[in-house]
């Protein structure tokens, strides 16, 4: 949407802005409440968050984008700047 296309990003996986972490302490998901808002907001779950042992598991392929915090509802996510 930049106007001036001074901002290029070739591909969503190709950005690096931080990386997301997850607190589950906070996260509805170790009580066995059903949630995968976070894995589904997403758009590179197969480079960035996947499930282990039905609990949502932060890759290095993450952008930081923090559409994952935006998704989650008790507010367990938060963005890390790298």
């Amino acid at each position: 949407v930049c106007p001036t296309g001074a901002l290029v990003v070739t591909a969503p996986a190709d950005v690096r802005m931080g990386l997301a972490s997850i607190d589950f302490g906070t996260c509805v998901r170790p009580s066995g409440e059903a949630c995968d808002r976070c894995l589904a907001a997403c758009p590179v779950p197969e480079d960035a968050i996947h499930e282990v042992d039905d609990l949502p598991e932060i890759l290095d392929g993450c952008t930081g984008c923090g559409l994952c915090a935006v998704a989650c509802p008790p507010d367990a996510i938060a963005v890390v700047p790298r």
